[in-house]
């Protein structure tokens, strides 16, 4: 389809094709002073679309779909879609109404239906990376966390200092920095010494060791070691395959930082 129009746009079959060149914060602009009162006239009556996304980590895409029996359905309403990206799963919930409170309200029921049945596995919404979770929950338990990593090969500190700039964390420090060595000793002991290690040194109190890449069965593992103020918690993640399999054993080891001090938390208030 050729677009004849000067200002980007063209009637195509049984329905109008517009076009924003330019940058987000450009397209944005074009948006509200030409294209929204464009579709208002289309529809006839003025409709509201307002869309919310829930980002969750901790279980597969296929997972999440059976924990949701027909929320992912098409002809919902809202409507309730879903994919994946490196591990994270997204939720974007849209509603159509005649109004702002109308789409809100849809939305919201929506909403609360999968953070009751999904639980801890709902860690963020929009733009919040499961980073940027663990750096709230550090921030809110005032606690300070440092970090040892061989078989994540350093993306676990990059991460949680990308966090830190986004948070602005400059009164109150939440990461004290992290070590990324070529190899660390593979039995547990030693790893929850390490992760001892690193906390004192960087007088944190949370200490993170993640140990090198080791076989287990068919497949592949790295043992996460986190120490808080002085309780070591050892869990296993297991790699599996393709691209993407360091970066799930990062976004593994920061979101148990996360789960722990949410888990202390909810003890603390009982």
């Amino acid at each position: 389809m050729v677009l004849s129009a000067s200002d980007g746009w063209g009637d195509g079959e049984g329905g109008v094709i517009y076009t924003l060149p330019g940058v987000p914060a450009e397209m944005r602009r074009m948006w509200e002073e030409t294209v929204s009162a464009e579709l208002k006239q289309v529809a006839g009556k003025n409709r509201v679309l307002r869309h919310r996304r829930l980002k969750c980590f901790g279980a597969g895409e296929s997972a999440i779909e059976e924990m949701l029996p027909g929320l992912i359905e098409r002809g919902r309403d809202p409507t309730v879609g879903i994919t994946a990206h490196e591990a994270t799963i997204t939720l974007r919930i849209s509603a159509w109404a005649d109004n702002d409170d109308s789409c809100r309200k849809k939305i919201t029921t929506t909403e609360d239906i999968i953070r009751k049945t999904l639980g801890h596995l709902v860690y963020g919404e929009e733009d919040e990376e499961v980073e940027d979770a663990a750096a709230k929950a550090l921030l809110a338990a005032s606690a300070r966390l440092a970090t040892v990593e061989a078989g994540t090969a350093g993306r676990v500190a990059a991460l949680f200092a990308q966090a830190a700039h986004r948070q602005n964390a400059t009164s109150q420090q939440f990461f004290c920095g992290g070590l990324v060595l070529p190899g660390l000793p593979g039995e547990t002991s030693e790893l929850i010494a390490a992760a001892k290690d690193v906390a004192s040194s960087h007088n944190a109190s949370v200490g993170m060791a993640i140990g090198p890449v080791r076989p287990s069965g068919v497949r592949h593992a790295v043992d996460i070691v986190v120490v808080n103020n002085g309780t070591p918690i050892v869990t296993e993640h297991i790699l599996g395959g393709g691209s993407i399999a360091m970066s799930r054993a990062a976004k593994s080891a920061i979101d148990q930082i996360r789960r722990i001090l949410l888990s202390h938390k909810k003890n603390c208030s009982e």
